[in-house]
């Protein structure tokens, strides 16, 4: 998100992070990772976010990340 920010000047980039539960019997944890832009003609990648109930999600920004230099960061 920070590369598309300091690349593209697009800071509207959202990062949707999941997880649920699958399987045959509901007991294998799944995650998935979505990167979008919301663009005003189109739908929302997850509409109505704060109603999902049949998973965790969080939906972040580029504002959510620290500018802070990590040791993964060189």
């Amino acid at each position: 998100m920070r590369a598309a920010r300091d690349r593209f000047g697009d800071d509207a980039v959202r990062a949707y992070v999941s997880l649920s539960f699958g399987g045959l019997d509901e007991d294998l944890l799944t995650a998935s990772v979505t990167f979008c832009t919301p663009l005003p003609d189109v739908l929302p990648h997850i509409a109505a976010l704060e109603r999902v109930r049949d998973a965790a999600v969080a939906e972040l920004s580029v504002h959510d990340c620290s500018d802070r230099e990590g040791p993964w960061r060189g």
